[in-house]
């Protein structure tokens, strides 16, 4: 198996029925990462988790029960490994965006010089996710897989998360905007690019169409 770790975002410790009211301005003080406002608020919602869910099973070609998700609150542990004999590799790391994008610029070299971490004085504990609090990487789950969901579960979130930001909706009402355009859209496998886009348009018209029922 695999696993792959979320920081649980700026509400991690709020109760259910405080996150479904956050304001932006909450959702924005993420504890551990410095962000831009999509990927943070999609770090409160773990609709990232979700996606990167989505891309372990394409890259890795893992099923998705065999992609585990874990809640890491200071942001060192990114991910492992777990083999068959029970040994675990992980990769560790500081919570800085600069450190990944450079190798990717520089790979195979490392090409950015970081502080030394500190080893000794670092906690390294993992914690169980509560889907109740992040649904929306349970669906995330539900629809592995299944590509023309899989389109309508992104589309629709970038449609949730901008109208969030401008005020229109509250934080609890982006998973459910994201939920009913996934369950409108059909399970279908598109043939080409033109059609992956075709998917992403109509999502998007569906999303702007439902937000007004919310």
């Amino acid at each position: 198996k695999i696993f792959i770790t979320a920081s649980g975002g700026a509400l991690r410790d709020y109760s259910i029925e405080k996150m479904y009211n956050a304001s932006l301005k909450e959702v924005l003080r993420h504890p551990t990462w410095s962000m831009g406002n999509r990927i943070t608020i999609d770090s409160a919602t773990m609709v990232n988790k979700g996606l990167e869910v989505i891309e372990a099973h394409y890259l890795f070609e893992y099923d998705e029960e065999d992609i585990l998700t874990y809640i890491c609150k200071n942001s060192l542990i990114h991910g492992g490994v777990i083999y068959s004999d029970g040994v675990i590799k992980m990769h560790l790391g500081k919570p800085d965006m600069k450190i990944p994008i450079a190798y990717a610029l520089s790979y195979p070299k490392r090409g950015y010089h970081s502080d030394y971490m500190n080893i000794v004085e670092m906690s390294l504990m993992l914690e169980e996710i509560d889907y109740r609090k992040y649904p929306a990487l349970e669906l995330a789950r539900e629809i592995t897989g299944i590509s023309s969901k899989q389109i309508a579960y992104n589309a629709a979130d970038e449609i949730a998360v901008k109208y969030f930001e401008k005020g229109a909706i509250h934080f609890g009402e982006i998973f459910k905007l994201i939920k009913r355009v996934v369950e409108l859209i059909p399970e279908t496998d598109p043939r080409d690019f033109d059609e992956i886009v075709e998917i992403d348009r109509y999502s998007r018209e569906l999303a702007e169409k439902e937000v007004a029922k919310l």
